[in-house]
Formats: C-alpha cells, sequence, structure tokens
C-alpha cells in the first residue's frame, strides 16, 4: 500500500522537483494558494484549518511536509503578513498534525 504524503508550497522552488520525482511507493498530494498544475496538485488555503483537515481526511494523508514559506528578504522585512504565513502557520499546521497523530516534516530556507 501506497503512503499518502500532503506537499504543502508544492508549487515553490522545492516543492516542485519533489512534486516530480518518482513516486512509485508514494501518494504524494502537493497543494499551492493559488495554482492547480495537475491532478496530483490542490489548492489549500494557509490559513484555513478545516480546509486542511478535510484534505488530511480526504485523501487519508499520513505525512504532512511543509515547505511554503515567503522567502524574499525585503518582502519578509516589510510585509507583516510574511510573519504569518513563516510563522504562525508552521505552528497552526504542526499543531493540527499532532492532534491527528499525522507526521510532520517542516522545511525552510536560510532566509527564515
Amino acid at each position: 500500500m501506497k503512503r499518502s504524503i500532503l506537499l504543502i508550497g508544492a508549487s515553490g522552488n522545492v516543492g516542485k522537483p519533489l512534486l516530480r520525482a518518482d513516486r512509485s511507493n508514494l501518494y504524494c498530494l502537493g497543494t499551492s494558494r493559488s495554482k492547480k498544475n495537475s491532478e496530483n496538485m490542490a489548492i489549500l488555503d494557509p490559513a484555513d484549518s478545516n480546509q486542511l483537515i478535510n484534505t488530511i481526511e480526504k485523501y487519508r494523508i499520513e505525512v504532512v511536509v511543509l515547505l511554503s514559506a515567503v522567502s524574499n528578504v525585503s518582502e519578509c522585512v516589510t510585509n507583516p503578513h510574511s510573519m504569518h504565513v513563516n510563522i504562525s502557520y508552521p505552528l497552526q499546521v504542526s499543531n493540527i498534525c499532532r492532534q491527528m497523530n499525522i507526521k510532520f516534516v517542516f522545511m525552510s530556507t536560510e532566509y527564515l
């Protein structure tokens, strides 16, 4: 049986190659805030906890990999929303995964 992995932020620099990698023993669902490039992509609003929970349940996700972030340094300094994306959202996702007994992997850039 294939393991089910949710890649949050799969349209970014790290997520794209991971989504394209050989997944013969994995079911990999990628998410993006606004882009659905393939059948293995879903739109997921990072701020919507219920949407995340529903996605985990619908696809029977076993591992959540969080790749989404604001990596533009200038934007991180000037845009308060980047703090939510880079700090609050990873905490929210990790709490949901802990409550649902789902493995959680957080990957970041050197900017965070």
